[in-house]
C-alpha cells in the first residue's frame, strides 16, 4: 500500500500511556496523531472506523491493544479507507500460535529446540514421541497460544 501524500493523521489504540507514547512519536514526524479508545469487539470497531472515517489520508495503529496481532485488523482498517500501522494479515495470522511460528521458522532453515512440531494433547502421544526420537527427560511442553495466561510446564519424569 503506498504511503498517503496528503495532509496525514493518525489514531492510536490501547492502553492510554503507551498510546499517547505512539501519538507523540507520530507527532513528532509531522503527523496530526490522537490516542483513541480501544474498541471491545469487532462490531465496535467497524462502528468506530466508520464513525471515523475521512477524506484525508488516516493511519490507524493498534497500539499495544489485543487489535495488535488481530489479522482482521489490517482488513477492516483498510476496507474503511485507512493505512493500518501493522504486519500484513497473513503475517499475524502466521503469528497467532507458537506452531505457526516455529513452522515457518524450520522452513527458513532457522535453529530451533523443538523435537516435533506436531501438536501434542495426550500423555500417550508424549510417550509415543519420547520412544521415536530417543529423547531424556527433563523435556519442557509449551503451549501454543502466546501469552493468553498459557505458559510452560517442566517435565522431570512420567
Amino acid at each position: 500500500m503506498a504511503l498517503p501524500t496528503t495532509e496525514t493523521r493518525a489514531f492510536v489504540f490501547g492502553p492510554p500511556g503507551l498510546a499517547e507514547l505512539i501519538a507523540g512519536q507520530s507527532r513528532d514526524l509531522g503527523v496530526s496523531a490522537e490516542t483513541a479508545k480501544t474498541p471491545a469487539t469487532e462490531v465496535e470497531l467497524v462502528s468506530w472506523l466508520a464513525a471515523h472515517a475521512s477524506d484525508l489520508s488516516t493511519f490507524l495503529h493498534p497500539g499495544l491493544s489485543f487489535w495488535a496481532d488481530r489479522p482482521e485488523f489490517p482488513q477492516l482498517a483498510s476496507s474503511h479507507g485507512f493505512f493500518p500501522v501493522t504486519p500484513t494479515p497473513r503475517v499475524l495470522s502466521l503469528s497467532l500460535n507458537k506452531l505457526n511460528v516455529l513452522i515457518e521458522a524450520e522452513a527458513a532453515g532457522i535453529s530451533h529446540l523443538a523435537i516435533a512440531l506436531v501438536p501434542l494433547s495426550s500423555l500417550r502421544e508424549i510417550e509415543a514421541l519420547l520412544d521415536r526420537t530417543g529423547e531424556r527427560f527433563p523435556i519442557v511442553l509449551k503451549s501454543l497460544k502466546a501469552a493468553q495466561g498459557h505458559g510452560i510446564q517442566v517435565i522431570s519424569n512420567l
